[in-house]
């Protein structure tokens, strides 16, 4: 499949797909390749649709129009759920059993949709569950809110006034999925999102999830995000774009990495960077390629930073609930193929000894122009970057990176 697609003021993009591997499953990725003039050529992954799912299931066979919530009462916990093409509304968040899994069987490109045409989300708690090849959406709630233990793979997830994804559980895979398009309102974009990870107050909570190899585009919020003192969370190999919020965005969080992303086209929606770090400590951000986003690299704290180590079980800053000082953060051996201003608040609440920016490749008209940031001059030249110990080992160029 070929196609044209511009995205103003940058570049034209010919798109093809071709097919990977992802875990046990055969999944399409859809590729640009994007033609700039006076750049090099720059591959970029974009989307990726959901696998073909599995022909055959052991388990209940459900058939479309079949009441979930009644099934998964009717039988006991570690039941696999068989669904066929076609539709599975309900008007309440569906609960699965600990151990539940729910398994899409199809032979052509039609998931097995299940909505909710009432109030609330699709699915919601439940621990060590599956949900592999399925189509949730859309929702007046969070498309699916995952107990500890659960895998998510080869699903599309739209179409939800919430999140996507939004759980503050612990230990989750979440792999080559779509999430996308659509989740989240203008009327609550500050609580909309693709993927949320978050801690509960008192608990250990949003902690040791891997999410990889997943499209999360098109939402409202933020598309990876991390907040209320989640922490050891691994985001790697993603494609995010065309997301309204931040693309990586980890708040009043420890220890958590985003990785080997490709990510463009974020942040036009709010005005903001496609990496946001707020009161966060130990944030990795390492190989990512990030072309035309609406900014670059943002690190900043506010009033609620006066921790100085990590406290499991602190749960959401607030005026009573207190946040870290950003420290131990390190972006470094990242790609900016195209102009995208970055670095520290103008405030100054973040040193520059905070974190390590090493070894990044920044993409500029010129080298005068002013795209830094550093804590005592919002218009820093890539001069004064270095002189102030940023990117000592990296480099700015006029051409693509």
């Amino acid at each position: 499949m070929n196609r044209r697609r511009r995205l103003a003021g940058f570049a034209t993009f010919t798109m093809r797909r071709t097919c990977r591997a992802v875990g046990s499953h055969l999944r399409w990725i859809a590729f640009a390749t994007a033609v700039v003039t006076g750049a090099s050529v720059l591959a970029l992954p974009l989307a990726s649709a959901p696998a073909e799912g599995a022909t055959s299931c052991t388990g209940v066979q459900l058939a479309p129009g079949a009441n979930l919530q009644n099934a998964i009462n009717s039988n006991g916990t570690n039941t696999t759920f068989c669904l066929t093409d076609g539709g599975y509304s309900t008007t309440a968040p569906i609960t699965p059993r600990d151990g539940d899994r729910f398994i899409g069987v199809y032979t052509d490109a039609t998931q097995p949709n299940i909505a909710n045409t009432g109030t609330g989300g699709v699915f919601s708690g439940g621990r060590n569950n599956l949900y592999q090849d399925l189509d949730i959406g859309p929702s007046r709630g969070t498309g699916v809110n995952p107990g500890s233990g659960s895998t998510i793979i080869g699903t599309h997830i739209h179409h939800n006034q919430m999140c996507g994804i939004e759980t503050a559980a612990n230990s989750l895979t979440i792999t080559g999925n779509e999430i996308g398009p659509s989740n989240g309102t203008l009327a609550n974009k500050g609580d909309a999102c693709g993927i949320k990870l978050h801690g509960l107050s008192g608990s250990d909570s949003g902690a040791y999830n891997s999410v990889t190899n997943n499209s999360i585009h098109d939402n409202m919020g933020h598309a990876l995000w991390v907040d209320c003192d989640g922490h050891d969370n691994t985001f790697s190999g993603n494609s995010v774009y065309n997301n309204a919020g931040a693309a990586l965005d980890d708040e009043t969080s420890y220890n958590d990495s985003f990785t080997n992303n490709i990510v463009h086209d974020n942040g036009f929606g709010w005005s903001n960077y496609a990496v946001n770090i707020l009161d966060s400590m130990g944030t990795n951000v390492s190989g990512n390629t990030l072309t035309h986003n609406y900014r670059g690299v943002n690190v900043w704290a506010d009033k609620r930073a006066t921790l100085n180590a990590p406290r499991s079980g602190l749960g959401c800053a607030n005026i009573s609930l207190t946040s870290y000082h950003p420290s131990g953060i390190a972006i470094t051996n990242n790609t900016f193929p195209s102009p995208q201003r970055s670095g520290f608040a103008s405030t100054g609440m973040v040193p520059l000894s905070a974190v390590n920016l090493d070894n990044n490749c920044w993409t500029v008209a010129a080298l005068s122009d002013t795209n830094w940031r550093i804590p005592t001059d919002s218009t820093a030249t890539w001069s004064q970057w270095q002189a102030a110990g940023k990117d000592r080992h990296g480099w700015a160029q006029t051409g693509a990176c």
